[in-house]
């Protein structure tokens, strides 16, 4: 996949950055104060491995370049594993997800989703060549139907256990239908005849 194309790293890295908007720090958000998206332990786990002695700063310092190298090194992260991912479709949502939820999480819809399609993964939470290879074998358009409701039934979830959270239903579903129509358009555009 061409990094810098359509439907590439740079391409999604622009899409996060846009649904996550700039500084916030919202007194019911269970994330604390972000970034266009960075929370305070990511940043940290960001710095740790990347080396960087800023863990400690203040989510409202950071400036765009290091919100985009961050995004970069995100959507690299092995456990996530969206190099191995041959849909744009699915490495979208899936990466989408995982800014919302965490790598892991989103790891674990994948290979659950997958295995609703009969693949037997183990649901350990890191996409590896076997879950890779499972969900490249899938129909895209269909995978992302279903991560959708998963990602539906979280969301729901979190407000069941939290009424505080229903301030950010409306959001939450807004974001997930856009990014779920918009993956969709990618599972056609890129679809191999």
């Amino acid at each position: 996949m061409n990094p810098h194309g359509k439907y590439g790293i740079g391409a999604q890295v622009a899409i996060i950055m846009d649904n996550e908007g700039g500084y916030t720090d919202h007194a019911a958000d269970r994330g604390g104060p972000t970034n266009a998206g960075v929370t305070v332990p990511a940043w940290r786990e960001y710095c740790a491995d990347t080396g960087r002695n800023d863990a400690g700063r203040a989510m409202s310092s950071l400036a765009l370049d290091e919100v985009l190298a961050f995004y970069w090194w995100w959507w690299g992260a092995p456990e996530l594993g969206l190099k191995l991912l041959e849909s744009p479709a699915v490495q979208l949502f899936t990466f989408d997800s995982s800014v919302l939820f965490g790598r892991v999480r989103a790891a674990r819809w994948l290979q659950d989703t997958a295995n609703l399609f009969g693949c037997r993964l183990v649901v350990d939470g890191v996409v590896g060549p076997r879950t890779a290879a499972a969900v490249n074998a899938l129909e895209p358009a269909r995978l992302v139907s279903l991560l959708y409701d998963a990602r539906m039934y979280r969301h729901n979830l979190i407000v069941a256990k939290n009424p505080a959270q229903a301030v950010f239903a409306k959001g939450w579903k807004n974001r997930a239908d856009r990014m779920k129509a918009m993956a969709l358009d990618w599972a056609r555009e890129t679809a191999t005849p």
